[in-house]
């Protein structure tokens, strides 16, 4: 049976004979099931490439009837019937290799839900500028640390419920492993995001200070809000609560402000 690589989900042609396989191309692209299947594969120290493979024939809906010397027999339903393709070992890694990017959190993805509480959006859209400081700082902490606590407070910042009984929102009270493993990716893949959507602000910090400096989380986000604030105390409120979004486009167009009077000023020194 033929079988075609250049394809995005798994359907047959009958009148070609032919299996087209169809698979996730991106994070964003992976259902939730998927999401916490990568997961916890991962976290069950699952090898890159065997995990691949697995993914592979999960997201596919292919199933293994058995490894062959010339290939892998594979079965897949067509409506009620079920019907057989032999992949090659070469074609099989091929497709497992187009899921490498599930071991590169590239772009924010998380779980919707985690014990009953529902996530914030996976881009910080309606999370509040205070909000945002906080969890710069638990994973500021959690990078220098590697403190899994830590995970936990990022995650009752981000992921919030209803209760019956009380007034106070419902927040996560502890974390599988996979699920410390999604706070990782959510926030791993915002920070790229975040790189190249308010690339002035967030340019590399060994462009504008020391290291000694950028080890300073306190002075970083006192000098964000005295940024926003312009010295005035009295905008603290409305800048803690306003969208992270608005806040940091205004970083960024003041960083971009600050670098052109920088590069003028160099130029006016020659």
């Amino acid at each position: 049976m033929k079988t075609r690589l250049k394809t995005p989900s798994s359907h047959y042609s009958k009148a070609d004979n032919r299996l087209d396989i169809v698979q996730p191309t991106s994070l964003r692209e992976l259902s939730q099931a998927q999401l916490r299947y990568v997961l916890e594969c991962k976290v069950a120290g699952i090898p890159d490439m065997q995990l691949l493979t697995y993914c592979f024939f999960r997201f596919s809906g292919l199933k293994v009837e058995r490894d062959q010397t010339d290939g892998v027999l594979s079965a897949f339903r067509d409506g009620w019937r079920k019907r057989h393709a032999l992949l090659s070992h070469e074609a099989v890694r091929e497709f497992a290799s187009m899921l490498a990017f599930i071991n590169e959190p590239s772009e924010p993805v998380r779980l919707d839900m985690i014990s009953g509480c529902r996530a914030a959006d996976p881009y910080m859209h309606g999370v509040t500028f205070e909000q945002y400081l906080m969890i710069e700082g638990f994973w500021y902490a959690f990078l220098q640390t590697k403190d899994e606590g830590l995970l936990l407070d990022i995650a009752k910042v981000l992921y919030r419920g209803k209760t019956w009984f009380t007034r106070r929102p419902k927040t996560p009270r502890a974390l599988t492993e996979a699920e410390k493993l999604n706070v990782i990716y959510w926030l791993t893949g915002w920070k790229v995001f975040c790189g190249e959507h308010w690339s002035n602000f967030f340019r590399r910090v060994s462009d504008d200070v020391d290291d000694d400096d950028a080890e300073d989380i306190e002075s970083a986000i006192s000098l964000q809000i005295r940024a926003l604030t312009g010295g005035d105390i009295t905008k603290m409120v409305g800048i803690m609560s306003a969208d992270v979004w608005d806040a940091l486009t205004e970083l960024d167009f003041l960083a971009q402000e600050a670098q052109k009077r920088k590069a003028d000023s160099a130029k006016n020194n020659i």
